[in-house]
C-alpha cells in the first residue's frame, strides 16, 4: 500500500518483523487530512490563540488524536507525541510547546 503524508510518500507491506507498536500512526495523519475534520474543527475553536510560541489549533488537535487511537488515556500521553519530532514531521506539525513554556 502507497499514500502520501505531510512528510512524503509512504510504502507499507506485511513482513515478519516487528518494529513497533505504533507502526500505524503514519497513515492516520494522512487519512485525517483527507477527511478535513481536523480544518473545520481548528476553524471553529473558540479559543484565538495569537502569542509567538502558541500551538496551532491544527497542530493540537492533528496530536490529540492519535493519541486517543493509541489508548491514551491521560495527558501525559499526548506528551509522547507532541515532543516527538518524528511524529511532528509525519504528521505536517510544529513541535507543540510544552505546556510549562509559558
Amino acid at each position: 500500500m502507497a499514500f502520501d503524508t505531510p512528510a512524503g510518500g509512504v510504502f507499507l507491506e506485511s513482513g515478519d518483523e516487528s518494529m513497533t507498536p505504533f507502526g500505524g500512526f503514519v497513515s492516520l495523519p494522512a487519512f485525517l487530512q483527507k477527511l478535513v475534520i481536523l480544518d473545520v474543527l481548528a476553524e471553529t475553536a473558540p479559543v484565538i490563540r495569537t502569542g509567538p510560541n502558541a500551538s496551532r489549533p491544527r497542530d493540537i488537535l492533528t496530536l490529540f488524536f492519535p493519541t486517543t487511537f493509541i489508548d491514551g488515556s491521560r495527558f501525559a500521553h499526548v506528551n509522547r507525541l507532541r515532543e516527538d519530532p518524528l511524529v511532528a514531521a509525519v504528521a505536517g506539525t510544529r513541535l507543540c510547546p510544552h505546556y510549562r513554556w509559558r
